[in-house]
C-alpha cells in the first residue's frame, strides 16, 4: 500500500505573457515559495497552427536527451489531410514542415521520434492501392529530417499492407537508423464476415477483430519487419480504442521494450511484453494480474504505459477496468530489470499503483502515464500518474525503491479521464500536466514542476481562442524538461499550441587538488553541468562569494591574490540561457601560500644555538631541510636542531627548507655568541 505524497506550500501567483509563430498566447503562473527558481521554468507556449477553418489533428511529440524535439499532426490542405512537422531547437519552434510531400494521397495517424541535434523521424499511414473490392489498402511509411536540415527526405516504405488504415495507431522509439523501432497494429478481420467467406479464427467477444501486433526496425535505409509478435495469433483482439495500442520504448543501447494488449484463452484482456533486440523478439511475459487477492482477474486492461531507461529497465504501467472482480478500476505497475541483469527477464510485480488498498480510487480513471530514469539508486526515478475523477495520483520510488503514492494537492479540477503527461527528473521530481478547468471553468491545461531541491511551480495554458482543449500529448528528455502540446477550439476552428518545461541545470562535480598547493597550482575544474538550454555560464564562489562570474571554459586558477591561504570552500554556479542555476557541492582546497617560519635563539652563556622551522598549513618537509651553523658542518633534515660553538664568535647560520605544498625558504641568519 503506498503512502500519502505531502502538499506543497501554498503558491503566489504571477501573469505571463508570451507567444510565438503567428499568435499571441497566454500562461499563468503560480510558483511556491519553498526553494524558488532563479527563473520561471515554465515556458510560455506558442501556436503552432493558427486558429483556421482547415482540418487540424494532432499526432504526437517528441523529445530527445539534448533538449531538442518535434512534433507532427496532420492538416487538410486542398481537401487533403496531409502530414506536417515542427522542430523544436535553441528554445524555439520552427515554422510547419511538409512531411510527406512526395504522397499525393492522404496521411493519418503520425507520429515522431527525436534525436539529438534536431533530428526526427516520423511514421505515418497512407493510402498505397485500391482493390478489387473497392476497399483501399494502406501502408505505413516513414521520413527523416536530419541535423541542421531544413527538409524531410523522401518518404520510406515500412509496411506495405496495414489494412484499411484504422486502428494501426504506430508507436515510434528512436530516431537514428539502427536504434529507430516501430510497434503498430494492423486489423485483418472483422465481424460479421462477409458472405462466403471463412475463417478459422476465434471471436473471444463481441466486438473484437483479428489484428496483428507487429514491430519493425530501421536499418540504414530500409524497414526490417519482424514480423507479427502477438501470443495467440488465431484469437480475437478488443477493437481499437484510444489507449489501447500498442507502445515501443527503447534504451541508449538500441534495446526495446514492446507492450501490447491481447486477450488470454480466457476472453479477458492482458498486457503482455516482448524484448526486441536487433531483429530477435525475446520471450512473452506479462504485465497485467490474472488474480489479485485470491479472485481470479476478469476485467480487461484497457489502457497501457511504459518507459524504457538507458540501461534497459522498463516500467510498465497497466489500467484495469475492474467492473467485476477487482470492484473497480485500478492501475498497476509492472517492473522489468536491465537486459544486462540476470533478472533482466524476471518481471517484478504487478503491484497496485494507485494508493489503494481494497476500494479503487474515485473514478474514472484515465490512461496511466509513466517516465522513468536510471538515477542514482538501484530503483533509478520513477513518475507515474493518472486522473482519478476529478483529481490526479502521482505515484514514485521512495528510499527503499517502494511505491508513493498520493493525491496531488492545491491543483485545477481534472476533467475527467484526461490524458497525464508525466516527466522524470534524474534527481527527484520532475513534471505532470493533464486537461483542466481553471476557476472560471474554462478549458485549460494545468502543468506542475517539481524540483530536485524541494518547491514546485505551476502553470496554467491557454490557447490563442476559448473552447474545449482535446489531443494532449507530452514528452520528456530523460533529465526533468519536457515539452507538450494541445489542440484548442471548437468544432471546424482550431488552434494547436506548443509548450515546454525547462528543467534546471543537473548536479555537477568541482575538482580541485587532493593536497595542500601554492597558489599559482590552485587549478580547479568542473564537469559539464548537464542542461538541455544549454549557452551554459559559470561563476567561481570562494567561501561563499562570488569572486569570478561569466565563466565559459570548465577550469580557472584563480589569482593568488583572491585565494589567499588556509582552507578554503569552492563552489561553482551554472546557470543556464533561462537564468536558472545550480550550485555545486562544497569541495575543500587547501592553499599554502607561505613558506616555512624560521625561528633562531641564542642560548645564553652555553655558547649553543637552537633553530626551530615550523609549517602551520601544509606542513614542513623535514628531510629536505639543510642547515649550515658557519663552523663548516652541514645539518640534514629535522625542524628542530642544536648547535654548539667551540668558541664565542660571529656566525651566520645558512638555511633552505621546503613545506609539503611546495614553497621553499632559502635564508641567512647572524648571530653573535659570547
Amino acid at each position: 500500500m503506498g503512502r500519502s505524497v505531502p502538499e506543497p506550500s501554498r503558491p503566489w501567483r504571477r501573469r505571463a505573457i508570451g507567444g510565438a509563430l503567428g499568435a499571441t498566447v497566454a500562461a499563468l503562473l503560480a510558483l511556491t515559495t519553498t526553494a524558488p527558481p532563479a527563473a520561471a521554468l515554465i515556458l510560455p507556449p506558442a501556436t503552432i497552427e493558427a486558429p483556421s477553418t482547415e482540418g487540424v489533428n494532432l499526432g504526437d511529440i517528441a523529445m530527445a536527451a539534448d533538449g531538442t524535439g518535434g512534433l507532427v499532426y496532420t492538416k487538410t490542405v486542398a481537401g487533403v489531410p496531409h502530414v506536417f512537422a515542427a522542430r523544436y531547437a535553441g528554445g524555439r519552434w520552427s515554422a510547419p514542415i511538409r512531411v510527406d510531400w512526395d504522397q499525393s494521397f492522404s496521411g493519418s495517424e503520425p507520429r515522431i521520434a527525436a534525436g539529438r541535434r534536431g533530428r526526427l523521424l516520423v511514421v505515418w499511414v497512407t493510402p498505397v492501392a485500391t482493390l478489387s473490392d473497392g476497399k483501399v489498402r494502406n501502408g505505413l511509411f516513414s521520413a527523416s529530417l536530419g541535423p541542421g536540415a531544413d527538409g524531410f527526405g523522401p518518404s520510406l516504405l515500412v509496411d506495405p499492407s496495414v489494412g484499411e488504415g484504422g486502428g494501426v495507431d504506430p508507436s515510434l522509439a528512436g530516431a537514428a537508423p539502427g536504434k529507430a523501432v516501430v510497434a503498430y497494429r494492423v486489423i485483418t478481420l472483422t465481424w460479421p464476415l462477409p458472405a462466403g467467406k471463412f475463417t478459422n479464427s476465434v471471436q473471444l467477444r463481441p466486438g473484437d477483430v483479428m489484428a496483428d501486433v507487429r514491430v519493425a526496425r530501421l536499418e540504414g535505409d530500409r524497414w526490417s519487419r519482424l514480423g507479427p509478435i502477438n501470443r495467440f495469433p488465431t484469437a480475437s483482439m478488443r477493437a481499437p480504442s484510444e489507449d489501447n495500442g500498442p507502445e515501443i520504448a527503447i534504451g541508449a543501447t538500441g534495446r526495446a521494450v514492446v507492450v501490447w494488449q491481447e486477450p488470454d484463452l480466457t476472453g479477458t484482456a492482458r498486457v503482455l511484453i516482448r524484448r526486441v533486440t536487433g531483429t530477435t523478439i525475446g520471450p512473452v511475459l506479462q504485465a497485467s494480474p490474472e488474480s489479485w487477492n485470491g479472485r481470479t482477474v476478469t476485467d480487461d486492461a484497457s489502457a497501457l504505459g511504459l518507459d524504457v531507461t538507458a540501461t534497459d529497465r522498463a516500467q510498465v504501467a497497466v489500467r484495469l477496468e475492474g467492473g467485476s472482480s477487482l470492484r473497480g478500476q485500478r492501475i498497476f505497475l509492472t517492473r522489468l530489470g536491465s537486459s544486462f541483469s540476470d533478472d533482466g527477464d524476471e518481471p517484478t510485480g504487478p503491484e497496485p499503483a494507485d494508493g489503494a488498498a481494497d476500494a479503487s480510487p474515485p473514478a474514472p480513471l484515465g490512461p496511466p502515464a509513466i517516465a522513468a530514469s536510471d538515477g542514482d539508486g538501484g530503483d533509478g526515478t520513477l513518475r507515474l500518474a493518472f486522473a482519478a475523477g476529478a483529481g490526479v495520483r502521482l505515484a514514485q520510488l521512495d528510499d527503499e525503491g517502494g511505491l508513493v503514492s498520493g493525491q496531488l494537492g492545491s491543483m485545477p479540477q481534472a476533467v475527467p479521464a484526461t490524458p497525464v503527461i508525466a516527466a522524470v527528473n534524474p534527481e527527484g521530481g520532475g513534471v505532470v500536466a493533464y486537461g483542466a478547468l481553471d476557476d472560471a471553468g474554462m478549458s485549460t491545461v494545468a502543468v506542475r514542476q517539481d524540483f530536485p531541491r524541494g518547491g514546485s511551480q505551476t502553470g496554467l495554458f491557454y490557447g490563442p481562442i476559448g473552447g474545449q482543449i482535446s489531443q494532449l500529448v507530452g514528452d520528456g528528455s530523460g533529465s526533468g524538461d519536457a515539452l507538450l502540446a494541445f489542440r484548442q477550439g471548437e468544432s471546424g476552428r482550431f488552434a494547436l499550441v506548443a509548450a515546454g518545461v525547462a528543467a534546471p541545470p543537473a548536479r555537477f562535480t568541482v575538482k580541485v587538488p587532493k593536497r595542500w598547493v601554492r597558489p599559482p597550482r590552485a587549478r580547479l575544474r568542473w564537469s559539464a553541468a548537464p542542461s538541455t538550454v544549454g549557452a551554459l555560464t559559470y561563476a567561481l564562489i570562494l567561501d561563499g562569494r562570488v569572486v569570478r562570474s561569466g565563466l565559459k571554459r570548465r577550469r580557472l586558477t584563480p589569482p593568488p591574490g583572491l585565494l589567499g591561504g588556509g582552507l578554503r570552500r569552492v563552489q561553482v554556479r551554472a546557470t543556464d540561457a533561462l537564468g536558472q542555476d545550480i550550485i555545486s557541492r562544497p569541495v575543500k582546497l587547501r592553499v599554502d601560500a607561505q613558506p616555512p617560519r624560521l625561528k633562531v635563539r641564542v642560548l645564553s652563556g652555553r655558547n649553543e644555538v637552537a633553530v626551530k622551522l615550523s609549517d602551520p598549513q601544509s606542513g614542513l618537509v623535514a628531510r629536505a631541510t639543510r642547515l649550515s651553523f658557519g663552523e663548516g658542518a652541514l645539518e640534514r633534515g629535522g625542524g628542530r636542531l642544536r648547535h654548539r660553538y667551540a668558541r664565542p664568535g660571529r656566525y651566520t647560520i645558512r638555511l633552505r627548507a621546503r613545506d609539503k605544498a611546495g614553497n621553499r625558504l632559502s635564508q641567512q641568519v647572524r648571530v653573535v655568541v659570547r
